[in-house]
């Protein structure tokens, strides 16, 4: 309902519903149509049929086929699972039934047929009180040079918190591998009835399956790195002044917004957002970009080393570029918030001045304000120098003119 609500209410920007895609998924059971290992279990000398086939369906956040650290990220096993039952003995004419805790609780059960979940033979029936699987599995985490192996017995894995903080400068480029190791086993409780007396007793009958599995998921932080490109010297001429950013992100933005001398000038609105199915049963975020002037998006590795206090990497790359009116200081901020509700903030001061002729009036024809105005240069009228050849350097050069020419022949 959220989600309605988040195109039906008019909001200063679109805001990505990861909340409820996450909320979603962590409730989801993942399924998929795969070829199936089969294998059989022996219960009450009759052979049960298991098809089984597992993999890992990826995250339970998806924006843009990239994971974020975001609180109760999980990682969600997808289970195609064919579970056979304790059939009763086949009788001509008669319909099938399976031999459970429904059946024998049934008010309606036809007593003449216990018989047929007589499964050992002794004159007193049996029958499958519940099914059940477990899973005990090791699950490693890898991203960069971190690494952390929890234990798990469910198909919902939470990321545990020292791989939430290193994918927080993660580049978006780079990949959380996902490693699990264990085994899934069936359990069948049956409740056996022995005679003479068909007193109770129950007995559980499992099967036990290996699992592998392995998933590399493109992994996005938040780090941020701004530079101003325009004026790089933080000095310009009024009749063209700007104010051009590069913001290099971690994340994708969602809203920026460039304010003069503390007002509001202009807004940008680089995403909208969607949620599809994927193949697994999961919800997904999908972006679109809006077509802006005065705003661009790139997306592209990029490791400026060199010019940043550490050493981050960068998928996003985002240029905007703002003109305005104004002469003297001027006071320009960049906000922007990226697709998880993340802010910052980029400052400059910026001098704008006017030419001037003569250092006495300015372009415009005023009287020149050392403030707001840039100072000419200086011509000076310089005369023509003589310059004197001496006569026994010029016989030199001619001499060796003379031997140069008669030694090459």
């Amino acid at each position: 309902m959220r989600l309605l609500l988040l195109f039906l209410i008019p909001l200063a920007f679109a805001q990505a519903p990861f909340e409820e895609a996450v909320s979603y998924n962590n409730q989801a059971n993942a399924t998929f149509q795969a070829n199936t290992t089969e294998f059989t279990i022996m219960v009450l000398q009759r052979e049960i049929p298991i098809l089984s086939n597992f993999t890992i369906a990826g995250p339970s956040l998806l924006l843009d086929n990239i994971t974020y650290p975001v609180e109760g990220l999980t990682i969600i096993i997808a289970a195609n699972i064919s579970q056979g039952h304790l059939w009763a003995k086949p009788a001509d004419g008669l319909g099938d039934f399976i031999c459970d805790a429904d059946w024998y609780n049934s008010p309606s059960r036809n007593h003449d047929y216990n018989w047929r979940c007589d499964l050992d033979n002794d004159y007193c029936v049996e029958f499958e009180n519940q099914t059940y699987i477990s899973y005990n599995m090791t699950v490693n985490f890898t991203l960069g040079n971190f690494s952390e192996a929890i234990q798990s017995n469910s198909t919902h894995i939470p990321v545990p918190e020292s791989i939430l903080l290193a994918m927080e400068n993660a580049s978006g480029f780079e990949y959380l591998d996902v490693n699990i190791e264990g085994n899934v086993t069936y359990v069948y409780e049956i409740v056996d009835r022995i005679s003479p007396d068909c007193y109770t007793t129950t007995v559980n009958y499992n099967a036990s399956q290996t699992l592998s599995l392995n998933k590399s998921i493109l992994a996005g932080g938040y780090q941020k790195l701004f530079f101003l490109q325009t004026p790089i010297l933080r000095e310009q001429w009024f009749r063209n002044n700007q104010f051009n950013v590069v913001v290099l992100s971690q994340v994708p933005l969602e809203y920026a917004e460039i304010t003069l001398n503390g007002n509001s000038s202009v807004n940008y609105t680089p995403r909208y957002y969607s949620i599809t199915t994927n193949e697994f049963g999961l919800q997904e975020i999908i972006s679109a970009l809006p077509n802006e002037a005065n705003w661009a998006e790139d997306i592209n590795a990029s490791s400026p080393f060199q010019l940043e206090r550490h050493n981050h990497s960068f998928t996003y790359i985002y240029q905007f570029n703002y003109s305005y009116a104004g002469l003297g200081q001027n006071n320009l901020s960049l906000y922007v918030v990226d697709s998880f509700e993340n802010e910052a903030y980029y400052n400059e001061t910026l001098l704008s001045r006017m030419l001037s002729h003569n250092n006495s009036y300015t372009e415009t024809g005023i009287s020149v304000n050392a403030s707001t105005t840039r100072k000419s240069g200086t011509f000076e009228m310089d005369s023509l120098m003589n310059v004197e050849i001496v006569l026994g350097f010029l016989s030199a050069l001619v001499i060796l003119l003379f031997l140069n020419f008669w030694i090459k022949r």
